[in-house]
């Protein structure tokens, strides 16, 4: 990014570098400056999946921030808004310089050291809580205006299902009771129950005794909604490919140090899946992207498990208009015998739990499309247009 930035993007985030440090001693405002100047950083990436993903994480992120500048000593909440604004701070400088490795370090170096501040043994333990910056976001607003009753009231059921106290299959009470309580009207109610829908968190009947049946969110319906966020980025399936170059090859790096036996015996099968498949690109593809999920479920790690599953159904999306493009190719059936073998190759480094192996061979794997893919019409397709 840091190669890229133009005088205008260096303005930009001079701008929103000076509200963090007018934001020092509010946590709410300093939250929402510090995601704006990150998420900033991310876009000019110039890859709108990747700015995309980092936009999921970054909320994430903030509410942690949030939760941990909240509940400590004034001390330790001035100590890190202090080390946030000194990382950005040298981060611009390098920007301004051009300095391509220099901002890579001092970037990662933030990441680092705010981790540290933020992540101790203590709170570590402890399961990931938006709901507290989700509640304060609702009850601040927006532009210091009084915030939409529905918003508040549609924040409140959000945070409930991610607390666990409303759970998949679970009804809420009539309208006339959940207007009692929150002291609502019942358009304002509706309203609110509507926004919950649209992000597939309600389904609703019609009627007040048909009430409302909650929906679990799943990796599904985050990649339904990072689907329509790519689309009105205007992304080409071309950067989404790109995206999943630099993202797959290091979760598979993480994978071959914590696979266990399950999961290999697994994957053997799908290699003899594989090999039986070769020419049918359609067939083989849905096998190619069943293996690569059970391999990245392997990391145990759940933050990645998600991103990958996201990944993979936004792939399934565009998968047939994928294929059917494929066929037309005459060397494909040639490159699907080249993946094969790449991903035998990256079973047995993922046996023998040789990480940099795995890596390398991974990323030889995904080579293979890159001609195809950045040559092609098909990768130049606006993914609004891909997505079934």
């Amino acid at each position: 990014m840091a190669t890229k930035a133009g005088p205008n993007d260096i303005d930009c985030l001079v701008a929103l570098h000076d509200a963090e440090r007018g934001a020092e001693h509010d946590p709410l405002a300093f939250v929402a400056a510090t995601a704006a100047f990150d998420q900033a950083v991310t876009d000019l990436s110039g890859n709108h999946t990747l700015a995309v993903l980092a936009g999921v994480f970054r909320d994430i992120y903030s509410g942690h921030v949030f939760s941990a500048v909240r509940s400590t000593d004034p001390v330790t909440a001035e100590q890190f808004a202090r080390r946030v604004v000194v990382s950005h701070s040298a981060f611009l400088d390098a920007a301004r310089r051009g300095d391509g490795a220099l901002a890579e370090k001092t970037w990662s170096d933030y990441l680092f050291t705010t981790s540290r501040l933020l992540v101790n043994r203590r709170r570590s333990r402890h399961p990931i809580d938006m709901t507290p910056l989700w509640r304060a976001r609702a009850a601040w607003g927006e532009n210091d205006r009084a915030p939409r009753r529905a918003i508040v009231v549609a924040t409140e059921i959000r945070a409930r299902i991610a607390e666990g106290q409303l759970r998949e299959g679970d009804r809420l009470p009539p309208l006339a009771e959940l207007g009692a309580e929150f002291g609502i009207s019942r358009p304002t109610l509706r309203e609110a129950l509507r926004i919950l829908e649209t992000e597939l968190l309600l389904d609703l009947r019609t009627g007040d005794r048909g009430g409302a049946t909650i929906r679990t969110p799943t990796a599904r319906v985050a990649a339904q909604l990072a689907g329509i966020v790519l689309e009105a980025r205007q992304t080409t399936l071309a950067d989404f490919n790109r995206a999943t170059r630099l993202i797959e090859p290091a979760i598979i790096e993480l994978v071959a140090a914590r696979i266990g036996p399950r999961a290999l015996g697994r994957l053997e099968e799908l290699l003899s899946e594989l090999a039986g498949c070769v020419e049918d690109t359609t067939a083989f593809m849905r096998s190619w992207d069943t293996a690569s999920a059970v391999a990245f479920s392997a990391t145990q790690n759940p933050a990645l498990t998600i991103t990958t599953e996201i990944l993979h159904w936004v792939f399934v999306g565009v998968e047939p208009a994928i294929a059917a493009d494929a066929k037309a190719l005459p060397f494909v059936t040639k490159s699907n015998r080249m993946a094969h073998a790449a991903f035998r190759e990256v079973v047995a480094a993922l046996a023998a739990h040789d990480p940099v192996r795995a890596r390398n061979v991974w990323s030889t794997s995904e080579d293979f499309t890159i001609p195809w893919m950045e040559g092609s019409d098909l990768g130049k397709r606006l993914m609004i247009d891909l997505l079934g």
